[in-house]
C-alpha cells in the first residue's frame, strides 16, 4: 500500500471538490485508486486521511492510501479532473491531467 501524501491550494476560478477518487496509480497498466477501503488502517499508522477538499474551503492536506501490486524504481500516478461543464454558463472547461512519479523509498 502507497500513503500518497497530496496537498490542495485553491485557484480563484472555479468552485468543487478535489476527492481522493481524482488521484490514480499505475499498477503494471491499470489506472487504481482503492482508497475508500483503508481509511481506518491510515489514521491507525498515525497519518491524517484525506477526505476530500471543496476548493472554496482553501488548502487542504492528507493521505490518501492505495493498494498497488506492482513494484520497481518508481511509480507513475495522475490527478484527473474530468471536463466540466460551468453551471450558468455556455462553457465547458476541458479535462485537466496531472501526472506525477513517486521514488522508491
Amino acid at each position: 500500500m502507497i500513503y500518497l501524501e497530496v496537498a490542495i491550494t485553491p485557484g480563484e476560478v472555479y468552485g468543487g471538490v478535489v476527492s481522493q477518487s481524482d488521484f490514480v496509480l499505475d499498477d503494471d497498466g491499470d489506472e487504481v485508486n482503492y482508497a475508500a477501503s483503508a481509511d481506518d488502517e491510515l489514521t491507525a499508522a498515525g497519518y491524517d486521511y484525506f477526505d476530500g477538499a471543496p476548493r472554496r474551503d482553501g488548502e487542504a492536506t492528507g493521505y490518501i492510501p492505495i493498494y498497488v501490486e506492482t513494484t520497481g524504481d518508481t511509480l507513475t500516478g495522475a490527478y484527473v479532473r474530468p471536463e466540466m461543464k460551468v453551471l450558468g454558463e455556455d462553457t465547458t472547461v476541458p479535462e485537466f491531467r496531472g501526472e506525477f512519479e513517486i521514488p522508491a523509498a
